[in-house]
């Protein structure tokens, strides 16, 4: 038998109204439609559920007990579509989803916390690190309101361009000379690689295999100490690199590679499942969209094929 929760609505409003007609007025439905279902509801639980007295109705033990079981979950229930039909940023406790990789977390999250808490101060970012063969399927399904990565995303979602960034070539300072170093220092001193894993590919594979002595790691955190510490070199996105400012006695050279520059790209549902996430989709490409880009690039079903990128 299927059961129509509806039914409970109108339940509850009837004993919390108190008649027929208040509880028409707070559903906006007619005084018959009220009526029908509770004909339903006395069909379903053999009880009368309502008896008249006076102008009003009082509710039976069978109604009382059925309220006490379901009333909370009929709150809940209408609560949630408030949220989502009557969306307001002030007051909202909705959660957000977002999938950024180190670098992201690194360069993008304190902007996008700043601007979340300043609009929407009630509301929980909960952020992971993003799963390129399934960011597509997660954001179509609601599990994601936002990604943020280099890497080509498609499927139903839309795709904005939030700025150019290009690879450099970081060191201890003093280790090359005022010129940097070429391509041949660069093949044969010992580096710290990205691994596959995070999909930051994109200056190795035009470079032969890391020679003995290199270190290879799935996370950017660790890298200045490395380069300090060691005498080592390692290929990282520019807007990292700049995060870094002067707290660590490291220089950087233009990438002697041929594809450095990537487009970081903010994907997001084509079509949001609530109010709440369209809000927060937008709010997040305010946010960290770069101020000196000329034209916004939207790609409806993610980056094309011809821009050569990795995960960023």
């Amino acid at each position: 038998m299927t059961f129509d929760l509806n039914l409970l609505r109108v339940l509850a409003a009837v004993i919390e109204e108190g008649t027929v007609t208040a509880a028409a007025e707070r559903l906006q439905l007619s005084q018959p439609a009220i009526t029908h279902g509770l004909n339903r509801l006395r069909r379903l639980t053999r009880d009368e559920i309502f008896v008249k007295q006076g102008r009003g109705v009082v509710p039976t033990r069978v109604a009382l007990q059925l309220y006490a079981d379901t009333a909370d979950l009929v709150r809940a229930g209408e609560s949630a579509i408030d949220r989502v039909v009557h969306f307001d940023p002030r007051t909202t406790t909705s959660s957000f989803r977002v999938a950024l990789t180190d670098v992201g977390q690194h360069t993008f999250l304190p902007t996008l916390v700043a601007g979340l808490h300043a609009q929407a101060p009630h509301a929980r970012l909960v952020v992971s690190s993003p799963k390129m063969d399934e960011a597509a399927t997660q954001l179509s399904e609601g599990e994601l309101d936002l990604a943020v990565m280099s890497t080509e995303v498609h499927g139903a979602v839309r795709s904005e361009l939030l700025r150019y960034d290009h690879y450099v070539c970081v060191a201890r300072r003093g280790t090359f000379g005022p010129r940097g170093p070429g391509r041949e220092e660069v093949v044969g001193r010992p580096r710290v690689v990205i691994s596959s894993v995070t999909g930051h590919t994109l200056v190795e594979r035009d470079l032969p295999v890391a020679p003995p002595g290199s270190v290879l790691t799935e996370s950017f955190a660790g890298i200045p100490a490395l380069l300090v510490a060691a005498d080592l070199i390692a290929f990282v996105p520019d807007a990292l690199r700049a995060s870094w400012g002067s707290r660590w006695n490291i220089e950087h050279w233009p990438a002697p590679v041929d594809h450095a520059r990537v487009r970081v790209m903010a994907h997001l549902p084509r079509v949001p499942r609530t109010r709440a996430s369209s809000w927060f989709g937008d709010l997040a490409i305010s946010l960290l969209r770069d101020s000196g880009l000329r034209e916004p690039i939207s790609v409806a079903d993610g980056i094309d094929a011809e821009v050569s990128v990795d995960e960023m």
